[in-house]
């Protein structure tokens, strides 16, 4: 099974059969803020890239609010105070090599300060991120 680079990236990919042709359908996990660890600092993020054993644990590790997910995990929080950054969807790679879009404001402050950058690596909808 062939995943596309933004939904598919943990993709499971499951056949079935229609009149002698198997044809294989792609179940995509559904979108939770899940706590993962970016530049050393503890934070939630909103994809569906989460490692699949974190469905197995899902009261703990997945989340429908943002703010459940940084209070259960001691996360997102800063040391100064800041004007909040705007969240974004932006690409992201999902342990060091899996190509993946997420949502939120934790991305590299470089994106923000470069016109170019922000151009290519920030989005406000996940298909225009993918």
């Amino acid at each position: 099974c062939e995943a596309n680079y933004c939904g598919g990236c943990h993709a499971v990919c499951s056949p079935w059969v229609a009149d002698d042709v198997v044809t294989t359908t792609l179940a995509l996990k559904p979108d939770y803020w899940w706590p993962v660890k970016q530049n050393g600092v503890k934070t939630c993020v909103y994809s569906s890239d989460y490692p699949d054993d974190y469905a197995d644990e899902a009261v703990y590790l997945l989340f429908d609010i943002k703010e459940k997910c940084c209070d259960f995990h001691s996360a997102c929080q800063t040391t100064t105070i800041a004007p909040p950054e705007e969240e974004y969807w932006y690409p992201h790679l999902v342990d060091g090599s899996v190509p993946s879009c997420i949502h939120g404001a934790d991305y590299p402050k470089l994106y923000v300060t470069d016109g170019h950058s922000r151009e290519s690596f920030l989005f406000d909808t996940r298909p225009d991120c993918c």
